[in-house]
This record gives C-alpha cells, structure tokens and sequence, in this order.
C-alpha cells in the first residue's frame, strides 16, 4: 500500500505562497490540500534551513515535508482518522518547521525530479521499487 503526493503548481497569495497537494491513496484519489498561507518570510527562513544546499523551491520542500508527516502519522489515512474531511479537502496553515522535521534532501530532490513522492503505508509498499520512496525523517 502507497500513497503518492503530486502537486500543483505554486500559486501566489497576498503576502504569501500557496500550495495544493494531491494525495493518492492505491492509485485512489484521496485528498486535495491546500496549504493557505505559506507566508513570504516563512518560506525563507526554510531555505536558509539547507545551508549550503541549493533548493529551487522551498515551499515545496517544506509542504512535501508536512505532508510525509501527515501521511506517517495516520492523518490522511481514512481507515486510520475518521475524522477527516468526506471530501477529501483539507486546508492546513503549517508552521515553521526546524531542518530536523523536513525531508531529507535527497529525497526532495528525488520527488522533484520524479513529480511525485510515493510514501509507503505498510512493509510490502513498492515505493523504493519505484525509486521515489520518501518517509518523514522522525518516522523511519
């Protein structure tokens, strides 16, 4: 079992990026995210997290890694939180995030290259088969 996040292109709000996340559960259309609002001075300071590292797209690495940690944690899995949206809808503000609780850069790259990230559910997942394997980095 899988779950395969693609996303949208960046979109501007006032102040601020937004970005929208599309997560597949087994192939199956499961949620569509909204991060509202990523603010301007935010999305900075999670580039100067990479340091010496370039990152093209902060805003995409910090919404990949907060989706990779809903995702481990059973947020955005149905059978595991019933309480999420029927539509699959989910409109989240996210806050700051410390290098420690981003993906790995290795892993951002290889999504951006792939135009996914495929997040394993269980121990059986073809993910790593498909060279576009990405876990949160508290959750492996």
């Amino acid at each position: 079992m899988t779950a395969r996040v693609e996303w949208l292109p960046l979109g501007h709000v006032t102040h601020g990026y937004r970005r929208v996340f599309v997560v597949y559960e087994n192939g199956i259309l499961r949620h569509v995210i909204n991060f509202a609002h990523m603010p301007y001075e935010s999305v900075f300071r999670v580039k100067q997290l990479a340091t010496t590292e370039r990152v093209d797209d902060p805003s995409l690495w910090w919404g990949l890694s907060v989706i990779a940690k809903l995702v481990s944690d059973g947020t955005l899995i149905s059978s595991e939180n019933p309480e999420t949206a029927d539509d699959g809808y989910l409109q989240i503000r996210p806050q700051v995030p410390s290098y420690d609780e981003l993906l790995p850069l290795s892993v951002y790259r290889g999504a951006v290259e792939k135009n996914a990230l495929c997040l394993p559910l269980d121990r059986t997942s073809q993910c790593e088969q498909e060279g576009i394997y990405g876990g949160h980095p508290t959750h492996q």
